[in-house]
């Protein structure tokens, strides 16, 4: 049989000879903790139902409610509890994705499930992954209360789809959320900060050069910015409750691009350095004090006012290059990255004033130009920084910024980075 998609993935009801087919599988290895242990008859709960490719052949079964859940977990009704088995030889070969998803979907339509929870044993990182791809984030490690053995909660609800494709893409859009009052007067804010640049955005005459930097006015309209509480939530949800370092205002630097056919001098593809050596902006691999880069719009932006530009996925790419420099880190170079990083989808961060993208500190983008619109535009990127710094130790409660990287330099079979000294040189940890 040819490996199944999702559309061809069915759910239906248990029959006999599922449940007696069940009843019978045998996990290997650490795997025997999901050994059924039950006969057909206890498969007969309506909580149960069959996981089948088109042509009716039993691939998997999936539980939801009681079935899902281990002894010495926090459970209450908020959640649906949701789990799965795969027939054992479809186990390692790429079913899970698309089994999970359909499950997904059946408990949001068919049961009106608003959030879910999911309780994988940490023996089984395979299934930690996967619940963690599909946008679950872990809520709570807990011992089983027979033998100890260790499990971790993960929950899914509105937002997991968003967290999903954040790990897939490298970026989440945020669209909407700032109050007008807010934006005008980040904008003005802007106004302000050009004058004492000399340059009046009002005034063509004034815009000589194609980009002016300016460090991002420290008002309270950029701090509304920063602390909105939609904003923040998102950050905690993809570092981890407790590792964003607050900051009371926006940080980082604003440049505003001018119309110009002038070439800007800072337009090729990069990642935003982490941390000062020798006056030179250096990342390594565990991402230091960067767990996130924020795209603010301060003005309106489309396709003709140079928007940045997004590599999509190439946050995938990154960790790989990285990984030989260890802790130490070095000064990226995007001509490190392979051919296929360019051949990328693209995507451009346009919308209107007060959008804003949530990046991977890892994602490869650039500045486009020339500026063929007819008004500046201006673009905040502060860093989000977190602590503890992340570990890049496999574990079952990593959130999605961390998972990421793991899952990239899995991907190419790289070890977690040890603190040796690169060959590049520079400060240590």
């Amino acid at each position: 049989m040819t490996e199944p998609m999702i559309e061809s993935i069915r759910i239906r009801n248990l029959d006999e000879a599922d449940r007696e087919a069940i009843a019978t599988w045998r996990y290997p290895g650490a795997l025997s903790i999901y050994d059924p242990g039950c006969s057909a008859d206890q498969l007969r709960a309506p909580d149960h139902v069959a996981l089948s490719s088109a042509d009716g052949a039993l691939l998997g079964y999936g539980t939801f409610g009681a079935e899902g859940r281990v002894a010495g977990g926090r459970y209450d009704e908020t959640a649906l509890d949701v789990g799965m088995g795969l027939r054992p030889d479809w186990v390692g070969r790429g079913l899970g994705p698309a089994a999970l998803s359909r499950l997904i979907s059946y408990a949001r339509l068919q049961r009106g499930a608003e959030r879910l929870r999911a309780t994988v044993a940490d023996a089984n990182p395979r299934a930690g992954a996967l619940v963690r791809d599909l946008g679950f984030v872990p809520a709570h490690r807990f011992a089983r209360a027979a033998d100890r053995r260790a499990f971790t909660q993960f929950e899914h609800d509105e937002d997991s789809e968003r967290v999903a494709a954040f790990i897939r893409d490298g970026y989440w859009p945020l669209r909407g959320v700032v109050a007008p009052e807010i934006v005008a007067a980040c904008r003005r804010d802007v106004t302000a900060a050009l004058a004492q640049a000399g340059v009046d955005d009002a005034d063509p005459t004034t815009w000589t050069r194609p980009v002016v930097r300016l460090d991002t006015p420290r008002t309270d309209a950029m701090s509304q910015v920063r602390n909105h509480p939609r904003l923040l939530s998102i950050c905690d949800r993809l570092l981890g409750p407790g590792r964003r370092r607050p900051r009371h205002d926006l940080g980082g630097t604003t440049p505003v691009r001018f119309p110009s056919p002038e070439d800007p001098g800072d337009a090729g593809w990069h990642i935003d350095g982490s941390y000062d050596v020798g006056g030179q902006w250096w990342t390594n691999v565990f991402s230091k004090e960067r767990g996130l880069l924020l795209l603010v719009l301060l003005s309106d932006v489309n396709e003709a006012s140079a928007p940045t530009e997004l590599l999509v996925g190439s946050h995938l790419d990154v960790p790989r290059v990285l990984e030989p420099h260890g802790r130490t880190g070095t000064l990226f170079d995007a001509a490190w990255l392979p051919a296929s990083t360019f051949e990328r989808a693209r995507v451009l961060a346009t919308g209107a004033a007060g959008d804003m993208f949530v990046c991977h500190p890892f994602l490869v983008h650039r500045a486009t130009w020339p500026h063929h619109g007819a008004r500046p535009r201006a673009l905040a990127q502060p860093e989000i920084a977190h602590d503890p710094p992340f570990s890049l130790e496999p574990r079952p409660d990593l959130h999605p910024v961390e998972h990421a990287i793991c899952k990239a330099l899995a991907s190419h079979g790289r070890p977690v980075p040890r603190p040796e000294v690169s060959s590049r040189g520079g400060a240590d940890d």
